[in-house]
């Protein structure tokens, strides 16, 4: 995984049949980022407080992929996952404000689910919470920064419950939700 405060960002060292998977988020505007060439939308949303617009998008990897750009966006990460049959829906938090991941229902509960919760944010100096059941995979902190978790243990009969995460009163952010279905 990788993250930059930056539109682009390095993809790391990948196999052919991998996923790509990709999340955009820019502070300071509606307006989304683009879509990179050759990659599929998840999902997109815009609007709150913060003015915001956030974007999760991802490829099956031909393996000579090194960066991607997604123009406009303040903030930028990117997953490398192998397994992967299919996505749930993501579920992205109505408005903005102190970071709020979703609740969601899963797809899977054969415990071949994990659970990706990605947020956006607009305090370039706060420090990353510790979100319970959840590992930070990647972070960049720098204005418009982006946060990425994955679930401890995989899913297996239960579905992931809403979660906040305050970083101080003055953030604004938005927060996602994405079921990841494996083999």
């Amino acid at each position: 995984s990788a993250s930059a405060s930056t539109s682009s960002v390095t993809i790391p060292a990948h196999a052919s049949g991998e996923i790509i998977l990709g999340f955009a988020h820019r502070l300071g505007s509606t307006k989304q980022s683009t879509l990179p060439s050759g990659y599929s939308d998840l999902g997109t949303a815009t609007g709150g407080g913060s003015s915001s617009a956030s974007r999760l998008f991802y490829k099956v990897a031909d393996g000579t992929e090194t960066t991607f750009t997604s123009t406009n966006a303040t903030a930028c990460a990117v997953l490398i996952l192998d397994d992967v049959t299919s996505f749930g829906t993501p579920v992205f938090q109505a408005g903005s404000g102190n970071i709020t991941y979703p609740a969601a229902t899963l797809v899977n509960h054969a415990g071949k689910s994990r659970v990706l919760r990605f947020a956006g944010h607009s305090n370039a100096n706060s420090p990353v919470g510790d979100l319970v059941g959840y590992d930070l995979v990647t972070s960049a902190l720098s204005g418009g920064g982006v946060i990425v978790y994955a679930d401890s243990a995989g899913c297996t009969s239960t579905d992931p419950s809403s979660a906040s995460q305050e970083f101080n009163p003055n953030i604004g952010g938005r927060g996602i939700t994405l079921e990841v279905i494996g083999v």
